[in-house]
This record gives C-alpha cells, sequence and structure tokens, in this order.
C-alpha cells in the first residue's frame, strides 16, 4: 500500500506563493508515482475544482465555537477534528501554515514535516508596523493577538521532536536554528516550468518596465514602494501592481499616476505575459519567507529586485547569487527603492539577455528536485 502524503495550509487554492507552492508540490508527487492529498479552508468554489482536495467547511458548530472563543481558536479546533476524522496517524503529514502544524502535532502524526511559510516574530512585525497603532488600533490590537498565538503553535511545533523542520531558504533555516536550537533543512523550491517560461513572441513595453505581484496588505510595503516610484523620475518608467487585498482601494486613490496600474489579480498564463513584457520584478518586503514571485519571473527571464537579507528577513541573497539573476537593494526604505530606480537607468541594467535568464533559472529551480529531496529527508536519506 502506498504511503498517503497529506499537505495542508489555511487558504488552498489561491494565487498567493504558498499557495502555488502546494499545488506544484502535490502535483509533482503525484506524478512521482505517490499518494497525495491537499486540506485546506479554503472557499468551496474554487475547492470544487481540485482533485484530491479536502475542504474544511467553517460553518454549523465552527460559528458556536467562534462566539465562544475566536475565529483563531474555532479554526485550530475544527482542523483537529477533520483530521482526526479523515486521517490515521501513519500518513506523512506536510504542513505549510502554523495552525495546520500545531494541528499535527496534537493529533501526533507520526511522520510530520513543518515548511514554515516564515518566522511568525519577524513576520507580524512587518504587519504590525504597517498598520500603526495610533491610525488603526484595532486592527492593530486584532493582529497582535494573532501574532501571539501563530508565535505559539510555532514554539509549539519547533519543540516536538516528531516534526522536522524543511525550509525554502537559507535566512530561514538560520533563524529557526537560532531561536530554538532545532536543526533545520533547505532544499530550493521550483517553478512550474509549463507556464513560467521565457516567450520570445511576447514584445517588451516601450518603457523601463517594472513589475510588483503579491497581495495588497499590511507588511507587504507596496506603498513604500509606490511612494519611492512616485519621487523619482518615472517618465520613462512603468510600474504594473498585480494583485488585491484590504489595502487596494487606498491605494489606487492614492497613487494615481499615468505610469502606474493597478491590474488585479492575473493567474498563470496572464502572469507569464506580465512577467515577460517586464524588465524587473520588484519585491518591497523586509519580511519574505522565500518570494516565490521572484523565482517565477526569472523563469520568464525577467531579473529580480529586493532588499538583500543583510539588510531585511528576506531570501534575496539567496535567489540573487550574482548580477545574472537581478539586484539586491543594499538601503532599507524609499532611498534604496530610489537608488536602485536611478542605477537602472543611468547605467542601461535593463538591457540583459532575458533568454539566457530564463535558462539558468529553469535548471536551477525545480519542483521535480524539490520534492525528491523532500521524500529523502522524510526517509532520512
Amino acid at each position: 500500500m502506498k504511503e498517503k502524503i497529506v499537505i495542508s495550509s489555511m487558504f488552498y487554492p489561491g494565487v498567493g506563493g504558498i499557495e502555488n507552492s502546494i499545488r506544484n508540490i502535490a502535483s509533482s508527487l503525484t506524478n512521482m508515482g505517490l499518494d497525495c492529498e491537499t486540506v485546506s479552508f479554503s472557499t468551496f468554489k474554487d475547492a470544487r475544482k481540485q482533485k484530491k482536495h479536502h475542504y474544511i467547511k467553517r460553518e454549523g458548530m465552527y460559528k458556536l465555537l467562534k462566539c465562544l472563543f475566536s475565529g483563531e481558536i474555532a479554526s485550530l479546533l475544527y482542523a483537529i477534528f477533520y483530521l482526526k476524522r479523515n486521517f490515521r496517524n501513519n500518513i506523512f503529514f506536510v504542513s505549510r501554515h502554523p495552525l495546520f502544524a500545531f494541528a499535527g502535532v496534537v493529533l501526533k502524526f507520526k511522520k510530520h514535516i513543518y515548511i514554515p511559510p516564515a518566522i511568525m516574530s519577524d513576520f507580524y512585525i512587518g504587519v504590525l508596523n504597517d498598520i500603526k497603532f495610533s491610525e488603526k488600533p484595532l486592527q492593530y490590537v486584532k493582529y497582535h493577538l494573532i501574532s501571539k498565538i501563530h508565535q505559539l503553535y510555532e514554539r509549539v511545533v519547533a519543540n516536538n521532536r516528531n516534526v522536522m523542520i524543511y525550509t525554502f531558504s537559507h535566512n530561514i533555516k538560520s533563524q529557526f536554528e537560532n531561536k530554538y536550537k532545532k536543526e533545520a533543512v533547505v532544499s530550493e523550491p521550483g517553478v512550474d516550468h509549463s507556464i513560467f517560461n521565457f516567450n520570445q513572441t511576447i514584445q517588451p513595453k516601450n518603457k523601463i518596465s517594472f513589475i510588483y505581484v503579491g497581495r495588497l496588505e499590511y507588511g507587504k510595503n507596496v506603498e513604500l514602494l509606490l511612494s519611492a516610484f512616485m519621487k523619482v523620475d518615472n517618465s520613462r518608467f512603468l510600474l504594473n501592481v498585480v494583485g488585491s487585498g484590504a489595502l487596494e482601494t487606498e491605494l489606487k486613490a492614492r497613487y494615481q499616476s499615468e505610469n502606474i496600474v493597478f491590474l488585479g489579480t492575473k493567474i498563470k498564463g496572464e502572469l507569464s505575459v506580465l512577467y515577460n513584457q517586464s524588465d524587473f520584478t520588484i519585491l518591497p518586503t523586509y519580511y519574505e519567507g522565500f518570494g516565490q514571485v521572484l523565482i517565477e519571473s526569472l523563469c520568464c527571464g525577467t531579473k529580480v529586485i529586493g532588499f538583500d537579507s543583510s539588510i531585511a528577513n528576506t531570501a534575496v541573497t539567496q535567489i540573487i547569487e550574482n548580477d545574472d539573476y537581478g539586484l539586491p537593494i543594499m538601503e532599507l526604505g524609499e532611498s534604496g527603492i530610489k537608488s536602485i530606480l536611478t542605477k537602472i537607468q543611468a547605467e542601461k541594467l535593463y538591457k540583459y539577455d532575458k533568454e539566457r535568464v530564463s535558462k539558468i533559472s529553469k535548471s536551477r529551480f525545480s519542483w521535480q528536485s524539490f520534492c525528491k529531496n523532500l521524500i529523502n529527508f522524510n526517509k532520512g536519506g
């Protein structure tokens, strides 16, 4: 009998980096002949399209638990009840969110690998810095409480001997080991090469084109990017903002320019076309577990920009090994972004061989290699 592999996260299917990683890991493991299923709290409209996906509906008893405790605690209890009812504890359990990882510890799954999206304390520093208590006190208190709960989950998971830590980045590995004195293993994630690849038939824009791909949420520093973009000579620049979220309406109203275009959410082929049309993909976050959009961009032949790991908790130094992959920002804040934009224009760094960038990146970022490493790690090999 095949060993069943169950991959869990809060929201799947979806368009974020975590959601895309789950889809590709599940697909690669299935293609390897393994019995792989997914479980999440995703919306039924999306979930019903997925094969071997378990959708946990938050209704009925969940509403009562939410009234008695909170949405966070109610979700945890619902996850525990669902997993216990549907899976034996001898499954190979892979968790991508601290809530599901904590549920796996409670249920004592014998084979449990946690792939942390980030270190929770660092992630929520970014979120809370964005919200600011003086401006949105209720939102601030809400996320502050959630951060404490998620940090508790993470600490319990990290201190459990049955849980193995598997990370995408050297940055997360070192943070985990320093904070919890627990060994972690690194394996770089992959990209779906059937979607994200260089297409020479796609014509670039006439301007020096930048693209941001991600949620328009607290902690993503999107406003920092937009503000910096407005303060440089951007007459030759174009910035496409791809994504949606709580800050979308506010950002659209505040940053109106013919050189800034808000495109909403784009997926798969649409996103690949946008990467191909761009000269650089820019990720302005200070706290990022890895940055899946960066390697998707690279596989499409488009170089990337982000804050260097020496000044921010990112995987930028790991991803941008050298100039072939892009440009690290070496100074925090608007000034760092403005400096890199000015440098690109002055030194004409937007002129490079996109096909070569795609070729070297596709050979480096492979889901098949990642999954082989994952299985070997589980076997202790």
